[in-house]
C-alpha cells in the first residue's frame, strides 16, 4: 500500500465515510513507522514530512510524535537535523524549536559527543520511554560512531585501526571491533575504502563516477514517477482554468482592469472560507 503513491483523497467513499485530519496524519505516520521498522529510513523521512508540513491551526499529538522521530531519524540518516521546509506550519515551526530532549541529542550529535550524548539518553530516560523512542535512540547512538567514521574519509586518504578508533571514540586496542565496522560500512556502500591486513593500515578511496546498472534502472524508475506527477499537474491546471469559478474570476478581474463594474457583485469565486 505504501508504495502506491497518493494523488488523490475523496472526503467519503463506502470504504472511508469520514475522512477527518485525524486520519490523515495517523496514515502517513503510522506509514512511517512501518518504513522505520523495515529499516527504509529515507522513505519513513518523506512521510513523516507530510505529517510536519500538513496545515494546521494548532498543533496535533501526532505531528508533535512525528517531529521527535523526524529528528531521531535524520540524525541516524543524515548525521544532522535538517531544518523543517519553509512551507511548514509556523505552529510546527515554533515546537520544533522548542526545548526538548531530541534537540540535546542533536546537539550532542553534532559535536560528537558521544559522553554528553549518553548523558542526556540517562537523564531523559523515562520521556524516551514513554515516547517509544528507546530503539530509534539506541540507533542514532550507534550511528555516531559511523557518522565520524564517514567524515574521517573526507579528510584522511590512510589510517591505522588504531588511529581510526581514537578518532570515532572507541579504545585503540579494539582494532577487531573497528575492523568489523569498517568491513560493514563498506559493505552497505557507505563508505569506499580497503583495509591493509599486513600493515593494518586503511586507505579511504574516492567512489567510482560509472554507474551501475542498479543505478541506471533506479533512475528511469525516479524519472518515470516525475513524468507521471507532471501529467497529473498539467491535467488538474486543465481542470482549474476551464472551470466555472475560474472563468468567472477572470473575466471579473478583466471587467475591473477596464474600469467596469466586476461580474455578479464582485463576488470572490475562488474565496472558500
Amino acid at each position: 500500500v505504501l508504495d502506491q503513491p497518493i494523488y488523490d483523497i475523496a472526503l467519503s467513499n463506502s470504504n472511508c465515510p469520514q475522512m477527518t485530519p485525524q486520519s490523515f496524519l495517523a496514515y502517513f505516520y503510522y506509514g512511517a513507522l512501518v518504513r522505520i521498522g523495515m529499516k527504509q529510513f529515507s522513505q519513513s523521512l518523506q512521510l513523516l514530512l507530510v505529517v510536519l508540513t500538513c496545515p494546521t491551526s494548532c498543533l496535533s499529538a501526532i505531528q508533535a510524535d512525528a517531529y521527535k522521530k523526524f529528528v531521531l531519524v535524520s540524525l541516524k540518516v543524515h548525521g544532522e537535523l535538517p531544518q523543517l521546509p519553509v512551507y511548514a506550519s509556523h505552529i510546527v515551526s515554533r515546537y520544533a524549536k522548542s526545548p526538548s530532549y531530541v534537540l540535546d541529542l542533536a546537539e550532542a550529535f553534532k559535536q560528537g559527543d558521544a559522553e554528553a550524548l549518553q548523558r542526556v539518553i540517562e537523564e531523559k530516560a523515562q520521556q524516551i520511554q514513554a515516547d517509544n523512542n528507546a530503539g530509534l535512540v539506541k540507533q542514532v547512538q550507534a550511528a555516531l560512531q559511523r557518522h565520524k567514521l564517514q567524515r574521517l574519509t573526507k579528510t584522511y586518504l590512510t589510517l591505522s585501526l588504531a588511529e581510526i578508533a581514537r578518532e570515532i571514540g572507541m579504545e585503540e586496542s579494539k582494532t577487531a571491533d573497528v575492523e568489523e565496522l569498517l568491513f560493514d560500512m563498506i559493505c552497505s556502500g557507505e563508505i569506499n575504502a580497503r583495509i591493509n591486513q599486513s600493515t593494518g593500515n586503511v586507505v579511504f578511496e574516492d567512489y567510482e563516477d560509472e554507474m551501475d546498472v542498479g543505478m541506471v534502472a533506479k533512475m528511469q524508475d525516479k524519472l518515470a514517477q516525475v513524468l507521471e506527477l507532471a501529467q497529473r499537474i498539467s491535467e488538474y491546471e486543465h481542470e482549474v482554468v476551464s472551470s466555472e469559478a475560474y472563468i468567472r474570476k477572470t473575466a471579473a478581474l478583466e471587467g475591473d482592469r477596464h474600469g467596469a463594474v466586476p461580474a455578479l457583485g464582485g463576488y470572490d469565486f475562488m474565496d472558500s472560507q
